[in-house]
């Protein structure tokens, strides 16, 4: 581990900030990636699995094509 990285580490852990500056430096220095999925589960009988987001309250369902793939 380098020193500048170990000092972060303990400024982190000494310092207290406020939780929404905390939010904001991770916010920062992190990586920002989006990830979907994509999947349709089918029954014997043809009905269709839906799934609802854990994460999205406002909408819970996935938006897209429904139907039969081409």
């Amino acid at each position: 581990m380098s020193a500048p990285y170990r000092l972060s580490l303990w400024l982190w852990k000494v310092v207290p900030l406020p939780r929404r500056v905390r939010w904001l430096a991770l916010w920062l220095g992190n990586t920002k990636f989006l990830v979907g999925v994509v999947g349709v589960v089918f029954d014997r009988e043809g009905r269709v699995l839906l799934a609802e987001h854990t994460y999205r309250r406002r909408y819970p369902w996935a938006a897209g094509r429904l139907g039969r793939p081409l």
